[in-house]
C-alpha cells in the first residue's frame, strides 16, 4: 500500500491507513511471525516428547476408571501360566495391553476384553461392572470363580 508523501524505504513496518484525513496506526498485538514461531515451537516440543516417550499416550489423556478396573482385574488373577498379563503395567498404556481393545471413537475407553483360552485362574473383579463402554467380554476356557458383576 502506498502512503502519501512517504517513500517506500521510510514506511514503518505496521500498516498505515488514511481515513477521514487522519493517519491511523494499526498495531497487531502479536506480529504474525512471532505467533507462527511460538506455534511451531510448541508443536516441535510436543512431537519430541511424544517420540521420546515411545508414542506413549500421556496418562492424563487416559481414562482412570478403565485403567484401575483392568489393574484390579489383574490383581484378582492368581494363575497366569502363559504370562500374558505381563504387559499390564504402568509403562504401557492400557489400550496396548494384551487382550484389551479400545474404541476408535472414544480412544481412551476400552470396549473389548478378550482373555479367552489363556488358562487363567482367579476371581472376577467387581470393577468389571463399572465399565460403561465395555461391549465384549471373553473369558471362556479359563478357571475364573465368582459371577460377572452387573
Amino acid at each position: 500500500m502506498a502512503v502519501a508523501g512517504l517513500p517506500s524505504e521510510y514506511r514503518p513496518q505496521n500498516q498505515l491507513l488514511l481515513r477521514d484525513k487522519r493517519l491511523l496506526r494499526i498495531q497487531n498485538i502479536f506480529p504474525s511471525n512471532m505467533c507462527i514461531r511460538v506455534c511451531w515451537s510448541f508443536l516441535l516440543l510436543y512431537s519430541v516428547l511424544l517420540f521420546c516417550n515411545g508414542f506413549h499416550v500421556p496418562e492424563f489423556l487416559g481414562n482412570e476408571i478403565d485403567r484401575v478396573a483392568l489393574l484390579e482385574s489383574k490383581s484378582k488373577i492368581t494363575h497366569d501360566p502363559l504370562v500374558v498379563l505381563a504387559s499390564w503395567n504402568e509403562s504401557i498404556h492400557f489400550c496396548k495391553w494384551h487382550g484389551v481393545t479400545c474404541s476408535r471413537r472414544h480412544r481412551q475407553r476400552f470396549i473389548i476384553l478378550n482373555l479367552k483360552s489363556l488358562n487363567l485362574a482367579g476371581s472376577i473383579s467387581p470393577h468389571i461392572g463399572k465399565l460403561s463402554f465395555l461391549k465384549v467380554l471373553k473369558l471362556q476356557n479359563n478357571g475364573f470363580t465368582h459371577e460377572i458383576p452387573s
